[in-house]
């Protein structure tokens, strides 16, 4: 829906994240029961039953696609967290109806090569230098 944001922005976000994550550790640590969200977003208990069965019913894999820029490397078929993605030809195929929308093989693609719909072909790539496939 948005491109993503700029490099300036990006650190600064994974700059306050570690904070967050620390408080989180610490929650995980005491076994603290609860839901300790200080970020709810705007009218959670109205807008999660809206928002989410939508959600739900746009993560299909129908629109991916890759281009001939592919080289064929498996890359997004390793870090696929639903293993939808399997190598046919050396070229990505989408096996199933429906992923988790996540966008790690857009995102994490070598050759910026796999797309979805049109709306992918004019933003940018995000990733996360903080982490680290074992692949």
């Amino acid at each position: 829906m948005s491109d993503i944001p700029s490099e300036r922005k990006q650190q600064k976000l994974l700059s306050n994240s570690k904070i967050k994550v620390e408080e989180i550790i610490q929650h995980l640590k005491r076994a603290d029961r609860g839901n300790y969200s200080t970020n709810k977003g705007f009218l959670p208990s109205i807008m999660t039953p809206l928002v989410y069965p939508m959600y739900k019913l746009s993560c299909k894999t129908k629109k991916f696609y890759v281009t001939d820029k592919c080289i064929g490397c498996s890359l997004c078929e390793r870090i696929c967290p639903s293993k939808v993605i399997e190598m046919n030809d050396e070229k990505p195929k989408w096996t199933q109806e429906k992923c988790a929308h996540c966008l790690a093989g857009i995102s994490r693609c070598p050759a910026k090569a796999i797309e979805y719909g049109k709306s992918t072909k004019r933003r940018g790539r995000y990733i996360n230098t903080k982490v680290n496939f074992m692949i």
